[in-house]
């Protein structure tokens, strides 16, 4: 029996359908012509990251320098 064709005049909710949890956590679908944007993106956010958490630290010590050496 298809569960979606008896859900007319009611809002549709997943009570008794069996479904992977893990199927649908991204909000976009996934094609592989957008694959290399994917990969760049997270490339480009890994890098950020990777420059922040060490340059972050050389700029701030060096502002607390030139700030008490004046």
């Amino acid at each position: 029996q298809d569960l979606a064709q008896n859900h007319k005049d009611r809002k549709w909710t997943s009570n008794g359908v069996y479904t992977n949890p893990y199927e649908y956590t991204s909000v976009d679908t996934m094609s592989h012509d957008n694959m290399s944007e994917w990969l760049y993106s997270v490339a480009k956010s890994v890098i950020m990251s990777i420059l922040f958490i060490f340059f972050g630290p050389i700029f701030i010590v060096i502002g607390i320098y030139v700030k008490y050496k004046s």
